[in-house]
């Protein structure tokens, strides 16, 4: 909902245990509920940007109900303001629309699991996210998400603020970007760091200029058995 979900680091989906699911909706639309309490004439709810995007992210909520998905908004839309509720998809499956596009707006699908492994296949079995979220006190389940899910940046219980900590680099990897900026990771990533190197007069180099002597023989021999072990 911040900024009405127009931010490249909103969550594009939910991954929730089945037998917590209907719990995580009830609780996530009272929370929504709780902080704009009607969507019309409110000064605190931006708008969407303009019209255009109003109407591509309605019709990706009209796309999942028409494959299957249960559609619930925790008030009601005003299409003159271009306001837009949260909306909650569920169960999102990658045949809808708004599983293979990045939302930009207040649409959040959400997908049941039945198993913690299951979970975090689906999300590496994906592009690379610009950010990705985990919310538990699961320490080792914790863990794995951070070493094994690949992403952009990570932030733990919470959402969006790894990206406000000046002394961590933001950026995405492999499908979300490449590079970083935030204090010297920025400078580094627009700038080119020019390699210069300089041999010295004397070297070992012309050792193993051909043609090669016993000893350039011998040491090369030891190297690659060395390098084998």
């Amino acid at each position: 909902m911040f900024i009405a979900g127009q931010t490249c680091i909103a969550p594009d989906y939910m991954l929730v245990p089945e037998d917590k699911l209907d719990d995580v909706v009830e609780r996530v639309m009272k929370a929504a509920k709780k902080m704009y309490p009607e969507v019309a004439n409110n000064g605190e709810l931006t708008a969407i940007i303009n019209l255009g995007h109003y109407d591509r992210l309605n019709s990706l909520v009209e796309d999942a109900k028409s494959k299957g998905a249960t559609v619930a908004q925790h008030s009601d839309a005003s299409a003159t303001q271009r306001r837009m509720p949260l909306t909650v998809v569920t169960v999102a499956t990658d045949k809808m629309n708004v599983m293979q596009e990045e939302i930009f707006g207040p649409i959040l699908p959400i997908i049941p699991y039945a198993h913690f492994d299951e979970a975090l296949a689906y999300v590496r079995a994906r592009p690379r996210p610009l950010a990705l979220y985990w919310f538990g006190t699961h320490k080792g389940r914790e863990g794995r998400v951070v070493s094994s899910a690949m992403a952009g940046g990570i932030t733990i219980n919470d959402t969006l603020l790894h990206v406000t900590q000046e002394n961590l680099p933001f950026g995405g990897v492999g499908e979300s970007g490449m590079g970083a900026y935030h204090g010297r990771y920025g400078f580094d990533t627009m700038s080119h760091l020019k390699p210069v190197f300089i041999q010295g007069q004397w070297t070992g180099a012309d050792m193993f200029t051909p043609p090669l002597s016993g000893l350039a023989r011998r040491v090369m021999k030891f190297a690659n058995r060395w390098a084998r072990r």
